[in-house]
């Protein structure tokens, strides 16, 4: 439409006499950064899209902004940056896309183009050996969303390349269907993140050039009626054809560190995504939260984790980011302990984002199991704080877990096993078990230990926003184990908290998603 055209045009123009590069010069006159790459990607396609209604000075004002502001800053991703990261991921598309859209115009944009699928390569291989991402459904998928524009680019100018054969993208459907819960229509994140869609556009991509697999997970997620650009200017439904996979989706990603527990795709039925891991990478936005898990029954995220860090509060920095905030195991929470903001602190939470694995998963039609190993994460180089921390999960299909935790330390703590909600949900202690409440069901809690158990439910100070926990402690000692049976259920109460005893704890406004 004319009045789009001509809002772009003004846009586009304002961009190109900006002064100086496109990036905040705070960072350094020739740095690139995130806003270098995006400037560049959306000029580049309104330059492509728009060739023909510009005139020859237009043209010319527009490539030579593209080039100068853009693109010979972008060229530096080609050879710094961390491959895996999704900064360098972003600013690699920004030269492609900007490339294509001026190689027939400058010799240097062939080679700009072929440096970048080379260091694409170089992200793939830095993902999962086995499948899966490495900064998982939050900020794999910001990489993941500019990675497949870039792809959908290079088919449209007729690229050749080999990275749709990379065991990344080939994994890249099962990944994100074994994530998928059914019951909440979400992939679980751990770290910087929260639960969400994601992958949505590179499955597309995947899905057009006729993976089944790619298909039946962007409809499942509804990206397909989702209104969208991209997905109204690339829809070819001929080129669609979803299938329901014939594999097991219960499945463990060793080199990310995530292992799910599912009942096939019985939406109906409890739902873990395990956090082990990665054993040797570290990955910033990470948290301290091995051997924790989230759990889904009856449309909600039952057993939560904290979600994305605060970085500028540190009573909410350390409930976010430490082993505290995470469904897994601290030592001697005590006073002491919860008055310090550190969120990483030597001989009670974990000191290490990696040195942790799954080491055993086994799944079948009637029940699933893994056993994660935290142990080494719990030690800084010069402390020797745990000798065992084995967690073991057997999951009865279709809505039954058995938690075990084995411990052993040089010296005697007490061992507090922690699960959390959000700040939506209400934790009450009964007798000597505990439940989770929420707006659409219960979880069950029995833990059990040779040392016998103490329970007690708290928020952390100035971070109640994030929800409360409970702890289920051992007496001190240096050797124990911890069971703890895990029982999701539908509510029998027709209303949850009618009175609002527990607050607003168990109701939706209407107005709200």
């Amino acid at each position: 439409e004319e009045r789009y055209f001509e809002k772009a045009r003004e846009i586009v123009m304002h961009l190109c006499a900006w002064e100086g590069p496109w990036n905040d010069q705070t960072a350094g006159e020739r740095r690139p950064g995130l806003d270098t790459s995006h400037a560049t990607i959306w000029v580049a396609i309104f330059y492509d899209w728009c060739y023909d209604r510009l005139s020859d000075p237009e043209r010319a004002t527009v490539r030579t902004a593209l080039i100068d502001k853009g693109l010979t800053l972008l060229e530096q991703a080609t050879t710094e940056g961390a491959a895996y990261h999704n900064i360098t991921v972003l600013k690699l598309v920004g030269l492609g896309i900007g490339s294509i859209a001026i190689m027939d115009e400058d010799e240097r944009a062939s080679d700009w183009i072929a440096a970048v699928i080379g260091r694409l390569r170089e992200n793939f291989d830095a993902q999962g050996a086995d499948g899966g991402a490495m900064e998982g459904p939050m900020y794999g998928d910001y990489a993941a969303t500019a990675i497949a524009d870039f792809l959908w680019a290079t088919q449209s100018a007729g690229i050749e390349h080999d990275l749709f054969a990379h065991n990344y993208l080939r994994t890249l459907p099962r990944y994100c269907i074994s994530l998928l819960d059914l019951g909440t229509g979400q992939l679980p994140c751990f770290g910087d993140g929260g639960p969400g869609v994601a992958f949505e556009h590179l499955n597309f991509v995947l899905a057009l050039r006729g993976d089944p697999h790619a298909a039946w997970y962007c409809r499942e997620i509804g990206a397909f009626s989702r209104p969208s650009p991209r997905t109204f200017i690339g829809m070819d439904p001929e080129r669609l054809r979803p299938a329901e996979p014939d594999f097991n989706p219960s499945t463990c990603f060793v080199d990310v560190g995530y292992a799910v527990l599912r009942d096939g795709f019985n939406a109906d039925a409890a739902f873990m995504a395990f956090k082990c891991g990665p054993p040797e990478d570290v990955i910033s936005h990470n948290h301290y939260d091995h051997n924790s898990f989230m759990l889904s029954y009856g449309g909600s995220w039952i057993a939560w984790d904290p979600g994305y860090r605060d970085y500028f509060h540190p009573q909410r920095r350390k409930y976010t980011v430490s082993t505290l905030g995470h469904n897994t195991v601290v030592l001697d929470l005590d006073e002491d302990y919860l008055a310090d903001t550190n969120y990483r602190l030597p001989g009670h939470d974990q000191v290490r984002l990696n040195a942790a694995r799954v080491r055993e998963f086994f799944t079948s039609a009637g029940f699933d199991y893994l056993l994660g190993d935290a142990t080494e994460a719990y030690n800084p180089d010069d402390q020797r704080v745990l000798d065992r921390f084995y967690r073991q999960v057997v999951f009865a299909k279709p809505n039954v877990f058995f938690v075990r935790d084995t411990l052993a330390a040089p010296e005697a703590h007490t061992f507090s096993a922690l699960l959390h909600v959000s700040g939506q949900d209400a934790l009450e202690i009964v007798g000597d078990a505990a439940q989770a409440i929420s707006a659409s069901c219960r979880l069950q809690i029995h833990p059990f230990s040779p040392q016998g158990m103490s329970l007690s439910t708290a928020y952390y100070p100035e971070a109640e926003s994030r929800g409360p926990y409970l702890a289920a402690t051992t007496g001190r000692t240096e050797a124990t184990t911890i069971l703890t049976v895990l029982a999701p259920r539908p509510h029998l109460e027709l209303v949850v908290n009618g009175g609002f005893e527990s607050g607003t704890v168990g109701w939706t406004p209407r107005s709200a998603e």
